[in-house]
Order: C-alpha cells, then sequence, then structure tokens
C-alpha cells in the first residue's frame, strides 16, 4: 500500500517538474524561521546552478541578481513582511557563467495559526525571451518612428479601427504646425479641425476595408498629395490605416510656372517644327528626285545595253570569224562591266536609303565558295595566279542571302586577281562565333600583290575611293565595291576590314552572321541552256503567237528576229494602249510587256489586259529597265506572271518564255 502511494506520489512529482519546464515556471518557498530557501528544478535551471552546491539564504541570494535588483528584491521583501501583501516584481538574475536572464517572481506570505508570517512562497517564470522581444520591439519602434520623424516633406499617420492615431511624425507635420503630442494618441476628430475630419472620415473608413485611395487637394495655401492605404498583419487580416502625406506645393507652383513657359515653348516648337517640316519635305522631294533619277539612269543604261547584247547575240547566231568572235567579245565584256558598275551605284543608293532587302536561302559555304572560284578562274590563269580553296567544314544548315555573299567574296576576288602579277590567291572561311540561333562566319582573301600603304587603309571602305586615284587609271574600277562589301557585310550582322603590307601583299575579310535552320522547301525550277531552250520553243511552240510591247525600235528588231529565229510568231505594240487593242482584239499565247513606255506604261496596260476576257489568262512577262525590287513587287501585284531585267541574255528570254508557252512548260 504505502509503495503505491510513493509510486503515485513521484508520478504527480514528475509530472509537476515536466509542467513547470514547459511554462518555463519554476516554484520557490523561504523559511522566515529557519532562513533556509527550497527551489524546484526548473529554478535551479534559470539560476544556471547545480542542486548538489546548495542554495543560499535570503541575504546569500545578492549574487544571483544585478546589485539594483537585489536592492530592488530585498525592498520587496521586506514590504511583504511588514504588511502581509503578495508581491509582483521582474529581476534581473545573473548565472556563474555570467550570463543575463530575465525573471517574474511572484510572492505569498503565509503566516502560523497566531497570524505571525513564516513564510514566503511563490513561482519564478523565465521571462528572457519575452524581454529580448521586448526590447527588439521598442529599437524598431524607436527606429521607426526616427524615420518617420524625418522623412522629408511628407507627414506618416498610422491610425486604429477607432481612426486613433497610433503613430504620427515627418517633417511635413511639424512644419504644418502640429505637435506629435495633438496628435499621437488622439482621435482624427480630436486632432484635426471639422473640415479635414468630413474630408479624410470616409477614406479612413474605405481603407479599413482594404481600398487604397490617393489624391491631391489643396489646404491652407498648401498643396498636397494624400496616399491612404490599409495595413495587413501576416494573416492578411487589416489591423490599422496608413496615411502618406506629401507636400507638393513647390511641384504645383513649377507646374504653373512651366505651363506658361510651355505656351511661348509651344510657339517656338511648333514654329521649328514647320521649319522642320519644310526641311523634311525638301529631303523628301530630294530623294524621290534621286530615285527617279536612278530609275531613268537604269531605264536609259540599260535599254541600249539590251539592245547591244542582242545584236552580239544575232551576229554570233549567223556566223562569225574567230577574229570577228573576239570583237564580240569584247563588247559583251565592256557592257558587263559597264552594268557591273550601274549595278553598284544602285546598290548603294538601295543601302543608304534602307530599302536593301535580304533573301533567305540555304547556304552551303563550300559550294558557293567553289562557285565563286569557278568564275574567276579563268582570269586568274590569265595571270598565272594560284586560286586556293581553305574553307572550313561546317556541319550545319545556314540560312543566308547566297548572292549577296558571293557578291562580296566576288569583289574581293576580282580586286586580288586585278592588283596580284605573281604568287597565290586564297579564299578562306571559318566559324568565328556561334549560338544557338546563329553563326558568325568569317571570309578572308588573301593575295600576294602590291599591298596597300597604312594611311590609306582607313578610308579604303568609303564609297568612290580606291588606295590610290593613280589606280584607278591604271587598274580601272569605281571604287564602289569595297564600301559595298563592307555595307552588305554590317547590314548581315558582320563587318569588314583589311590587313595589308605594302609590296608583299593584303587579306581582306569580311563577317556576316547566318541563322542555323533549314531553308523553307522551294519548287524546283527547269533550267535549260539557251541552246537547248530555243531548240525546244522550235519543237514544242512554233507558231504560237505573241505580242510584244516595246517602244524602243532597236530592242522591237532584236526581240522580232530572236524570237522568230525560235519560230514564234509576233506582234509588236509600241505603248501600252495600243497593246490594250490588240489583246481585245485576238488573243495570244504570252505577252512581254515593257514597263516605261509614252502615254500609258506596262503597268497600267497590264491592269486593263486583265480585265479583259482575251488578257484574263495570257501569260505576262515583264521586260524592264528599272532593277529596283519594289519594280518586281508591282509587277506581280497587277497580275504579271515573271520578271526579266534589262539588258537580259536572249538565252534567258527563251528559258523564260518556255516556261510559260502553252506546251512549253516542264511536266
Amino acid at each position: 500500500m504505502n509503495q503505491d502511494v510513493d509510486e503515485k506520489m513521484r508520478r504527480i512529482q514528475m509530472m509537476m517538474e515536466r509542467t513547470e519546464h514547459i511554462a518555463q515556471t519554476g516554484s520557490w518557498e523561504w523559511d522566515a524561521i529557519t532562513d533556509t530557501v527550497t527551489w524546484s528544478k526548473e529554478t535551479y535551471r534559470f539560476f544556471g546552478r547545480d542542486p548538489a552546491l546548495g542554495i543560499p539564504n535570503l541575504e546569500g541570494q545578492r549574487e544571483l541578481y544585478t546589485p539594483e535588483d537585489t536592492a530592488r528584491l530585498h525592498a520587496t521583501v521586506a514590504k511583504a513582511l511588514a504588511d502581509g501583501l503578495p508581491y509582483d516584481i521582474e529581476l534581473c538574475g545573473v548565472r556563474p557563467s555570467g550570463e543575463k536572464r530575465y525573471c517574474h517572481i511572484l510572492g505569498f506570505p503565509e503566516r502560523d495559526a497566531s497570524g505571525r508570517i513564516v513564510r514566503l512562497a511563490g513561482s519564478l517564470q523565465d521571462i528572457t525571451d519575452r524581454k529580448k522581444a521586448q526590447e527588439e520591439l521598442r529599437r524598431s519602434e524607436a527606429r521607426y518612428r526616427f524615420l518617420v520623424d524625418s522623412l522629408p516633406s511628407a507627414a506618416v499617420l498610422l491610425f486604429d479601427q477607432d481612426f486613433r492615431f497610433q503613430v504620427a511624425g515627418g517633417e511635413e507635420l511639424f512644419r504644418s504646425g502640429f505637435d506629435k503630442s495633438q496628435v499621437e494618441g488622439h482621435t482624427l476628430a480630436e486632432a484635426f479641425p471639422p473640415d479635414v475630419v468630413a474630408l479624410f472620415a470616409p477614406i479612413y473608413a474605405k481603407a479599413l476595408q482594404g481600398e487604397k485611395t490617393e489624391f491631391e487637394h489643396r489646404y491652407k495655401d498648401e498643396y498636397y498629395r494624400q496616399q491612404v492605404v490599409p495595413v495587413r498583419d501576416d494573416q492578411g487580416a487589416i489591423v490599422a490605416g496608413m496615411v502618406i502625406s506629401h507636400n507638393i506645393t513647390e511641384r504645383r507652383l513649377a507646374q504653373e510656372a512651366l505651363s506658361e513657359a510651355n505656351e511661348s515653348l509651344e510657339r517656338r516648337v511648333a514654329e521649328r517644327t514647320r521649319e522642320l517640316v519644310e526641311a523634311r519635305n525638301l529631303a523628301e522631294a530630294a530623294n524621290v528626285a534621286k530615285s527617279a533619277f536612278l530609275a531613268n539612269m537604269s531605264h536609259e543604261i540599260r535599254t541600249p545595253l539590251n539592245a547591244i547584247n542582242g545584236m552580239c547575240f544575232l551576229v554570233r547566231r549567223s556566223g562569225v570569224t574567230p577574229e570577228q568572235a573576239r570583237y564580240l567579245d569584247h563588247v559583251d565584256a565592256a557592257g558587263a562591266h559597264l552594268l557591273d558598275i550601274l549595278n553598284d551605284i544602285l546598290d548603294l543608293s538601295r543601302i543608304e536609303s534602307g530599302k536593301f532587302v535580304f533573301d533567305e536561302a540555304e547556304v552551303h559555304i563550300g559550294k558557293m565558295a567553289g562557285e565563286v572560284m569557278a568564275m574567276v578562274s579563268e582570269r586568274a590563269q590569265e595571270k598565272q595566279l594560284t586560286l586556293i580553296q581553305d574553307v572550313q567544314a561546317i556541319p550545319l544548315r545556314l540560312l543566308g542571302d547566297v548572292t549577296r555573299l558571293k557578291q562580296a567574296l566576288l569583289n574581293y576576288l576580282t580586286n586580288a586577281i586585278k592588283f596580284s602579277d605573281q604568287g597565290s590567291i586564297a579564299l578562306r572561311s571559318r566559324i568565328e562565333h556561334e549560338d544557338s540561333d546563329s553563326v558568325l562566319v568569317r571570309f578572308e582573301v588573301q593575295d600576294h600583290g602590291i599591298g596597300i600603304p597604312a594611311e590609306t587603309i582607313p578610308r579604303l571602305f568609303t564609297p568612290f575611293e580606291q588606295a590610290d586615284n593613280s589606280m584607278t587609271r591604271r587598274y580601272g574600277g569605281t571604287g564602289l565595291g569595297l564600301a559595298i562589301t563592307r555595307r552588305l557585310a554590317e547590314l548581315m550582322g558582320g563587318s569588314a576590314g583589311v590587313e595589308s603590307v605594302l609590296g608583299q601583299g593584303s587579306t581582306f575579310w569580311f563577317t556576316a552572321r547566318l541563322k542555323r535552320g533549314a531553308a523553307t522547301a522551294t519548287v524546283p525550277v527547269l533550267k535549260l541552256p539557251g541552246a537547248q531552250a530555243e531548240q525546244m520553243l522550235k519543237a514544242a511552240c512554233l507558231g504560237q503567237r505573241i505580242l510584244v510591247v516595246e517602244d524602243d525600235r532597236l530592242n522591237q528588231e532584236v526581240l522580232r528576229l530572236s524570237l522568230e529565229g525560235a519560230g514564234l510568231a509576233l506582234d509588236l505594240a509600241e505603248t501600252g494602249d495600243v497593246a490594250v487593242e490588240m489583246v481585245a482584239r485576238q488573243a495570244y499565247a504570252l505577252i512581254l510587256m515593257d514597263m516605261q513606255m509614252p502615254r500609258m506604261g506596262g503597268i497600267e496596260a497590264t491592269r486593263r489586259i486583265r480585265a479583259l476576257s482575251t488578257g484574263a489568262q495570257v501569260p505576262i512577262i515583264a521586260m524592264t529597265a528599272n532593277a529596283f525590287s519594289e519594280d518586281r513587287e508591282r509587277c506581280l501585284a497587277v497580275g504579271m506572271n515573271d520578271f526579266i531585267s534589262k539588258p537580259f541574255k536572249l538565252d534567258k528570254l527563251f528559258e523564260t518564255i518556255l516556261t510559260w508557252l502553252p506546251g512549253g512548260r516542264a511536266p
């Protein structure tokens, strides 16, 4: 029986100790008769003392607290012994290690039968964490108040559900004549006059419902921007509202001054705008005039060049001696050179006007390099120059403008051959940089020619410039090729330059950024040798009647002789209006349409022909001496089927006609 009682008492003791530990609250007792002190385990833990060392009596407990709190404890105990009332005190304890811990002590006097106080008993709660949190909160509030009070040109007010201000501060609050004590702790109605209360009370209510309000208003000759927002706790519940008030008087006054200044400025801007519009109109007119001049120049040069090419073709077809053939070769070369100059001028014009458009097709760098080397091989052999091709293998599918890449390489290769009398010329390419979307490829042409003086290199890529003006007389050229190459490279995301040593040779290079990916599938086009195309016209399209619309008499003659020689029947119209009348009377198998003619040009003539029952389906091929891409787009837009630029080789004309004539199309 006694053992059961002892076990129950032991378990009760354990439960009490566990409860004290969880609550961080120990118990104590002081026997006033014997001056002995009793602690629970949790009290020992608080003071960090070993129970084996015992407990000091009341007088000896001075070492357990700071001197100030020791004095407070003794005074409190003396008072409790005198009046017999409980006491409640917070003290700072000191552990043997010197660590300070804070406790909350409750003490209760106990009396014997005679009424004499014989002991004090109570509890000791560890409140160190709470004191630290309170201290941190105090410091945080102090920092917050300091920041609030230091806000320039602003006032901050924090109000509760009763519109009572918990915090008030900011320089603007004090500058407005309010004291912190007049606002903090007071309600809106207590702190401010009725007109302010009437304005802000509804807005405060909205803030406490979760709505943010921002507005500007005037108060006592000052302007303010007010922001009233809800304040939420960690769970998102609205616990207060906040007002942030900015004095914007200076800004408003500045705005008024600025508005006055703007009126004057707007007048000046309007006047300047008129001047700029006039200047822009003049520039646009000049640009239009330049474009018209280039178009007319292109037409006036290409039209006779077309006749020259055609006549050379006809003379060759009629049979010539070797010497005559050589003369005709010279004529062809001179015409090709003139056409190159014209194309360079047009390219430079399109680049400078921002109208240059790149095509996008699959680029096979090795194949492209081989093709341009083949184009210059004959000229290199004539000068006994060795051509070297060193192209890095690129196992990638790249997209770019093959024609413009070839143009740039040919510019470099022809220059290298022109300025070299011995040695070799090397064409190289390699990947210089790559990322997930593109590859930067470097192309370079190295020669062992005359080289370039260092002082002339900076202006070498300037339009119409060469290393030495005397070179133009000795070697020929316009000085446009390098300028165009650099512009093309820059438009393709790269650059261009040269490294040269006078008397030893030069290395011209350019880079171009090519996209990764595969080209869009294209329909294969039938390509036939010119002679074969002409023979197929005779075999498959013999006697088919076509209409040639051309105002130039010489080109009329070239086309008549060429097409009749290919077995076709043809009618001639010198202007577009005549062509419309002829199509209205008779159906044709195909129409060759010049673009620039008196009275009615090719665009308007095509539009009217397409409106005729006899002209709705007939293939119309544009023959234009205008080489701009927009000209091709205009032709296709009005219903033309194809486009051939003057000057054209008659072989090319035969191939194009064969593509569109009934019976001549590839299956």
